[in-house]
């Protein structure tokens, strides 16, 4: 977690599954295990319900409550590639509530990019109404934006939807390639044949290549960074 004061801004991001076994990791709990009730209201996918209760309270809270006190009149922006992007959905309405009380003309904004389905209806409605402006970014056939399957998981009876606004990348996401901006009602990257879902996609976006095993360099920390002007 960053504030930039360039930007006048609090900028927190996630880093995404790392390395390939977590992805596996990720699917097999689903799999098997029951959506968890989310504090703010609906249900979400337990392995990252988990890894963002484990964040939160290793530190994650805490510094952004110092960053808030510092930079009182900061936006703030989340972001996230994969699980990075589950984690920033997570996120999103906690730190909503936090600056709820004070928060002026500020504004708190998601973008994600290949991110999971994350929790259910009525998670998304708290999502999307405690942070309008968020957008999760789809390049082509990224097959991550299709896991889990939407409806209920054949064996725990959760269900995932996707929630708004999708920016679809039919494409190769070269500077100036066109979009199409979707609603949660009619996801663009799910005209395509489930067939062509490829983890290429996943692994490039606006033509920079993801590498997951570089991820295992990312050490957690529970300290903030402030990055000042020149």
């Amino acid at each position: 977690m960053k504030s930039a004061p360039s930007l006048h801004s609090i900028i927190l991001v996630f880093r995404g599954s790392a390395p390939e076994n977590q992805v596996k990791q990720e699917l097999h709990y689903t799999i098997h295990h029951q959506a968890k009730k989310y504090s703010l209201g609906g249900h979400v996918n337990g392995y990252f319900y988990h890894g963002f209760q484990a964040l939160w309270k290793a530190g994650l809270q805490q510094n952004f409550l110092k960053l808030q006190s510092r930079y009182p009149n900061f936006d703030v922006l989340i972001t996230g590639h994969s699980l990075g992007g589950a984690m920033s959905a997570l996120a999103g309405p906690k730190i909503a509530k936090i600056i709820a009380p004070k928060k002026n003309n500020r504004r708190i904004s998601i973008y994600t990019f290949g991110e999971p389905r994350v929790g259910d209806h009525q998670f998304n409605s708290v999502l999307e109404a405690l942070v309008p402006e968020i957008y999760r970014i789809i390049h082509k056939h990224d097959i991550v934006a299709q896991i889990p399957p939407p409806g209920m998981t054949p064996f725990t009876k959760s269900q995932y939807f996707h929630h708004q606004t999708e920016i679809w990348y039919n494409n190769d996401m070269t500077e100036n390639a066109p979009f199409m901006i979707c609603s949660k009602k009619n996801e663009c990257d799910e005209t395509f044949l489930k067939t062509h879902a490829n983890i290429n996609d996943h692994l490039t976006y606006f033509n920079i290549k993801i590498q997951l095993n570089n991820l295992q360099q990312c050490v957690p920390s529970s300290k903030s960074t402030i990055i000042r002007r020149n």
